[in-house]
């Protein structure tokens, strides 16, 4: 899904940490193209309380691992169940390589690590708009340092994909934006993008995040 951050954007926000989910809340709720479509203290809780009529449909969602009952990590594909065009990004204070990876895989769009300000965090989701990606700093480089311990995955992207669409995946994957990668491969921003079309559809892939996540569980 792709949104404008210069319209109104609801967002859904599941948290258990009480003071978090209000902050969250908050913050959100008073930023002119933000609108407060939920906050639930778990996955458990958004399922026996969401209500379609009396809650806004979330364009984003904010969303912990650690929660009682249903773990986040296994709370993605129900939501994305329920919200199929939303964007959900992670916001825990899990930084292990084994949960980035289990949660792009299972569908989340990106990965912020708790501790970052509230408008550090609105930064980020605006990155998705403009990148594909919303991703902390220190998760993209856990993301590197663990695609740079797998280089055999490079032989069978070769099986996959042609000269150019290597090189274009090596910049994305190793954190380069599409201009970045544009003028890194000395070509037009816009042929990067009909490239990353070609990409994705080639790893069954539709997003930046996901295009990473695959690359770096060496399933392509």
């Amino acid at each position: 899904m792709s949104f404008s951050m210069t319209k109104n954007i609801s967002i859904g926000i599941i948290e258990d940490n009480e003071k978090l989910l209000n902050n969250y809340s908050e913050f959100f709720q008073l930023q002119d193209n933000y609108t407060l479509s939920f906050g639930f203290p778990s996955v458990d809780d958004f399922l026996r309380n969401f209500d379609k009529k009396e809650h806004i449909q979330p364009d984003i969602i904010l969303l912990d691992i650690n929660l009682p009952g249903t773990s986040g990590i296994d709370g993605i594909k129900i939501l994305k169940e329920c919200f199929p065009k939303a964007i959900i990004v992670m916001l825990t204070a899990y930084s292990s390589n084994s949960h980035i990876i289990t949660a792009l895989e299972n569908g989340a769009s990106g990965y912020l690590i708790k501790g970052m300000s509230l408008h550090d965090i609105k930064s980020s989701l605006a990155n998705y708009e403009n990148d594909g990606s919303a991703i902390s700093p220190n998760v993209a480089k856990k993301l590197i340092e663990h695609f740079n311990q797998t280089k055999k995955q490079e032989e069978i992207i070769l099986k996959v994909l042609t000269g150019r669409e290597k090189d274009i995946t090596k910049c994305i994957v190793n954190g380069l934006s599409h201009k970045e990668t544009a003028e890194q491969l000395n070509i037009k921003a816009s042929t990067v993008n009909h490239h990353l079309k070609n990409i994705y559809i080639k790893l069954g892939v539709n997003t930046k995040t996901a295009l990473i996540a695959k690359v770096m569980n060496k399933t392509v």
